[in-house]
């Protein structure tokens, strides 16, 4: 393994941890809004649960991103 490649992996696990770590968290604020019965949801509520699904879903893009530029160093 080439030592940008290792370098590029080392950073990846970092990024990686980091990124999960986020994940994990806006998951379980997320989950709270979830459990409210949709008639006891405030405007509020309701607009935080779409804010953390577009928050989660760009971590996501962005790790996968992370995950694919790694892959594709690596089998170069």
């Amino acid at each position: 393994m080439s030592n940008t490649v290792f370098a590029l992996c080392s950073s990846l696990r970092m990024d990686d941890i980091q990124l999960c770590k986020e994940i994990t968290r806006l998951k379980q604020e997320l989950q709270k809004l979830i459990t409210i019965p949709d008639k006891d949801k405030s405007t509020e509520d309701r607009e935080k649960e779409e804010e953390l699904l577009k928050q989660i879903n760009k971590l996501v893009e962005t790790r996968d991103f992370l995950v694919d530029d790694v892959e594709f160093e690596r089998l170069r």
